[in-house]
């Protein structure tokens, strides 16, 4: 649950889409308005399905903690019975050092993750380096400003955790759709954001080594979760120290989540 949020546009007398307005809920007496994409705009924590259905196109509820070792990515996915999911939705690699979590419109995380691909691709050939974090997250936070300045343009309906190790060591940064962009070193966003970043606050140290900050990540999950048992609803990736990103297996996860029960028995009831 949570607030929706919507993007409403106006029509001018040519059809075409103007005056956009960022409402919670529905406004009242706006029949002109168009709702453009799915029913969900995810932004600062606060989200909500406009009728209350299942989207798989909808991601909820990414968490990263950042350590001395590398950085931690965790996601909650809840499939349908009859889905298969081979690969994570919501978790994706920019690079070989560089990670991201998505909450909001997927498909428009998508689109944003192919830009950063080839953006840091483009890095390592015109600069023969490897793109650091910071240089992905302000690149793809101006992409989502611009589509805030022009009537009819819908703006990216996605937020993002991005993460990773450069030269200047381990970074985590949230994207937003207002083209914002701010460094953490732990951050939850989507559906009870607000009691996971409270819990992080709490528990997050900064000397956490990676195995302590993946603890820490299954147990947040299972704070703003209706699943508070099991694994099958929890995803993890990583980027060591080694500065590779990788998927975490599910005899890992199985590992962080018994460790989650003992070390936060209190939490995620």
């Amino acid at each position: 649950t949570g607030t929706l949020y919507n993007w409403w546009y106006t029509r001018n007398g040519r059809g075409e889409y103007v005056n956009r307005e960022l409402v919670a809920g529905e406004p009242e007496n706006r029949s002109s308005a168009k709702h453009w994409g799915n029913p969900a705009v995810m932004l600062y924590g606060s989200f909500a399905s406009s009728d209350g259905g299942y989207h798989p196109e909808i991601s909820l509820s990414p968490w990263r903690v950042k350590t001395k070792d590398g950085v931690i990515i965790a996601v909650e996915e809840k499939a349908r019975k009859l889905q298969i999911i081979n690969t994570p939705q919501k978790i994706f690699q920019i690079d070989y050092h560089i990670g991201a979590a998505a909450a909001g419109y997927i498909p428009d995380a998508r689109s944003q993750i192919d830009n950063a691909r080839t953006f840091s691709q483009s890095n390592k050939l015109v600069y023969d380096e490897a793109v650091e974090v910071e240089t992905v997250a302000k690149h793809l936070a101006d992409q989502c400003q611009q589509y805030t300045q022009y009537g009819g343009a819908r703006p990216i309906g996605v937020s993002l955790i991005i993460g990773g190790i450069d030269p200047a060591g381990t970074n985590l940064y949230m994207t937003d759709p207002s083209g914002s962009y701010i460094s953490y070193d732990a951050i939850s966003i989507g559906a009870n954001s607000d009691a996971v970043n409270d819990f992080l606050e709490k528990n997050y140290k900064p000397d956490i080594s990676l195995d302590e900050a993946a603890t820490l990540a299954v147990a947040s999950i299972y704070i703003s979760s209706e699943t508070k048992e099991g694994i099958d609803h929890i995803k993890m990736s990583r980027v060591s120290g080694e500065g590779v990103f990788e998927f975490i297996k599910n005899d890992e996860i199985t590992k962080y989540a018994a460790d989650a029960k003992s070390k936060y028995p209190s939490d995620g009831k």
